[in-house]
């Protein structure tokens, strides 16, 4: 079962009522990518997370390497073969350098079972160092991640979706709130998952609210439109 099918039902088993045209994830939108740009990658993700890429040839004389949450697979000899194979494209291919390394985001940490454990940024910025390559960013806190989301939503609902009209919610200061408003959105911190105390006043990102739950996000958000 595709991680996406999975996250549609956890999110609906909490009450919710959401549609697949209604989620947007980075591997959709990486393996978009890879189809209009006749991409073969070698993947380096968690292999819950491969059938979100079924149909590309992956594996079959790469031209790029992508990488996404792989958790204990970020082993040295996983990571070693990312940096050979992309110094060996660097060397074939030295004209192209802009998609050589693709990464599913930037992520500094997440949390699970209530530790906070590394996450895929600091994986992609080791292999950027080690090959001197810049990695295009698929996920957040990327520009164009918040940019795509838009542009989906808008072809699916017939709609015109502005970012006054948008607001990011989330418990990453980082790549949830800072990434937004890069953007040029809103961001308002939730203090929930990987939320932590410190963040509240962090000296570079300055989130738009700071709520204990998104039920919390969805009420200061419509006192505000009735003020």
């Amino acid at each position: 079962m595709k991680i996406t099918t999975k996250l549609i039902e956890k999110l609906n088993n909490f009450g919710y009522d959401f549609q697949k045209h209604e989620i947007i994830t980075p591997a959709m939108i990486c393996r978009q990518y890879l189809c209009e740009n006749n991409l073969r990658p070698h993947l380096l993700i968690y292999p819950d997370l491969e059938p979100e890429f079924d149909g590309i040839d992956v594996d079959d004389d790469p031209n790029c390497v992508v990488i996404g949450d792989a958790s204990h697979y970020f082993t040295f000899e996983n990571m070693n073969k990312c940096f050979q194979l992309l110094m060996s494209l660097k060397e074939r291919e030295s004209n192209r350098k802009e998609n050589l390394l693709i990464s599913l985001g930037r992520n500094k940490y997440y949390r699970e079972r209530n530790e906070l454990k590394m996450d895929l940024g600091g994986y992609t910025a080791a292999l950027e160092y080690a090959t001197d390559l810049e990695a295009m960013i698929i996920g957040k806190p990327s520009a164009n991640y918040f940019q795509s989301a838009i542009h989906t939503f808008n072809g699916n609902d017939h709609q015109t979706l502005c970012k006054d009209n948008i607001i990011m919610i989330g418990d990453d200061i980082f790549g949830d709130v800072q990434g937004a408003q890069n953007f040029g959105i809103r961001g308002i911190l939730v203090r929930t998952g990987k939320y932590m105390p410190i963040n509240e006043n962090h000296p570079l990102v300055r989130p738009d609210g700071i709520v204990d739950n998104l039920a919390d996000a969805v009420d200061q958000i419509l006192q505000q439109r009735q003020q």
